[in-house]
């Protein structure tokens, strides 16, 4: 794959020739990570931040993780890889300790921040990560999945000007590493089927202005993202536009276990946007 024919050195030397980094003084980091939440590395701790031009809209990746030694480092080299040349990477770390925070360090020099500490839950730490983002365009794309190609943000970011979209869907492939299968699961801009079939979260690339209302809803603790979704599915102010294309590898053994827990939250949230849904 292609984040495996390039060492870290030409990495760092390909990056630097087509990063739009602003050096800045010490005090404007803390102003750009939007809170009193301490930054422990990446490039912003250096001074340098990235931000939009008229024709290179920055788009922000955040990477939620938790001990995922074997699979944070293809998840952090399919980012670093993209194409697209003004990508904002952020990690939110829950405080690792099995060697996942030695490999993001060692991706420091690459990365435009990230933080290790405990969270309180997968959507309180994607929340973080918006909190930190100054990208236009957001996507979470978490420890054990990868984007298909190098290509993936230049097509959605050129999907963006080209629809007035405020939410980009992709299609995934739906891997088990374990039993070495996988599947195309098509994206579907339908309310219904959103509620009862479910998509990845990593296919969703949003307008980073949708988070200014109201972030995730970290009471829930499996479908938040989904709550999100229907919230702005049912707002006809939103326009959502379905790529027909796969844009990530989600790794299916993470999915959630917890049936009963997924099915009540799924209750919850039918009925909290059942009305506007009809």
């Amino acid at each position: 794959m292609i984040m495996d024919i390039m060492p870290k050195r030409g990495l760092t030397n390909h990056l630097s020739t087509r990063c739009n980094l602003i050096q800045g003084e010490a005090q404007r980091a803390a102003t750009a990570v939007g809170d009193a939440r301490a930054v422990q590395g990446g490039l912003r701790t250096q001074g340098y931040f990235k931000q939009s031009s008229e024709d290179k809209p920055l788009v922000t990746i955040v990477t939620v993780v938790f001990n995922n030694v074997s699979t944070i480092e293809e998840t952090i080299r399919s980012v670093l890889f993209q194409t697209y040349d003004n990508v904002e990477y952020i990690i939110i770390d829950g405080g690792s300790d099995d060697g996942t925070r030695e490999i993001i360090e060692s991706y420091d020099d690459l990365i435009d921040c990230w933080v290790s500490e405990p969270d309180n839950g997968i959507y309180n730490a994607m929340n973080k990560g918006i909190s930190l983002a100054s990208g236009q365009y957001i996507n979470f794309l978490n420890a054990d999945d990868h984007y298909l190609h190098s290509g993936v943000l230049k097509k959605i970011t050129a999907s963006f000007r080209n629809t007035g979209s405020q939410i980009i869907i992709g299609d995934a492939v739906m891997l088990s590493k374990r039993l070495g299968t996988g599947n195309i699961r098509h994206s579907n801009v339908n309310k219904y089927y959103y509620l009862f079939k479910g998509m990845p979260q990593q296919v969703f690339f949003y307008d980073t202005g949708l988070f200014e209302a109201g972030t995730f809803d970290d009471s829930f603790v499996i479908a938040a993202d989904l709550d999100f979704y229907l919230s702005k599915l049912t707002d006809d102010t939103v326009m959502i536009t379905h790529v027909n294309w796969p844009v990530v590898v989600f790794n299916t053994g993470e999915t959630s276990s917890n049936v009963e827990m997924l099915a009540e939250e799924r209750d919850i949230i039918l009925k909290k946007h059942y009305s506007r849904m009809e």
